[in-house]
């Protein structure tokens, strides 16, 4: 059984997500994504990325507001992580707390290669975008 009550208050202070390397899109066609993902990413060695971060800026679950926050904590992507600090919207509205977040990674920080032959083809940086919720 979930204990909301230390769930909250670890969230107060602390931010993780998890997400599939195959959720990434934005690709030409659906070739270019597989290729991207079984020989770049190699997403079935290193199917997820995953962040774990402690909060720099207070937010108050208990009222209706937004805010704008930062997070220092590790992103990790092909097995290697780094730390980063990122910047998140926060809202709570009616007890749902929805978070949004957007950063770039650079494929290089994260020792993956792209041949030569196509790297005009394929972005030496990537924008991540997430959104989630989570009900109070």
């Amino acid at each position: 059984m979930i204990n909301w009550k230390e769930l909250l208050t670890w969230f107060k202070i602390n931010l993780r997500f998890q997400f599939r390397m195959r959720s990434f899109n934005g690709f030409n066609s659906a070739l270019q994504q597989e290729h991207f993902n079984e020989n770049y990413l190699e997403s079935d060695k290193f199917p997820t990325a995953t962040y774990v971060g402690k909060l720099l800026d207070p937010i108050d679950l208990s009222k209706d507001a937004s805010y704008q926050v930062r997070t220092k904590g590790i992103f990790t992507i092909h097995g290697v992580g780094m730390e980063r600090i990122l910047k998140h919207e926060i809202t709570i509205k009616n007890k749902l707390l929805l978070l949004r977040s957007s950063f770039i990674i650079s494929l290089e920080d994260y020792n993956i290669s792209i041949p030569s032959i196509v790297n005009k083809k394929i972005a030496e940086e990537i924008n991540v975008s997430l959104e989630a919720q989570l009900r109070l």
